[in-house]
């Protein structure tokens, strides 16, 4: 995968999202869950390529919402609060 050369040894990808996402203002997103961290990735162009990567670390979440809304799946939530 594109994001397979940011992977630390023997990091895995438990979860990506299937479409885009807005991080911070910047669009076009994709969303990678590892078991150490979550990233945010966008890979574009072919003869003239750029990348941009954002990563937080497990222990910098205090607390996530998802929400995945769709045609067929009204609507999807999950969270977690860290105490």
């Amino acid at each position: 995968s594109k994001i397979g050369k940011y992977l630390e040894p023997d990091e895995e990808v438990t979860y990506s999202t299937r479409g885009t996402l807005y991080v911070d203002g910047d669009q076009g997103l994709k969303g990678y869950v590892t078991d150490r961290r979550v990233i945010f990735y966008a890979g574009r162009g072919f003869f003239l390529k750029s990348s941009r990567m954002y990563e937080i670390p497990f222990k910098q979440i205090y607390s996530y919402n998802i929400i995945r809304v769709g045609l067929l799946i009204k609507k999807n939530a999950s969270s977690t609060e860290r105490v």
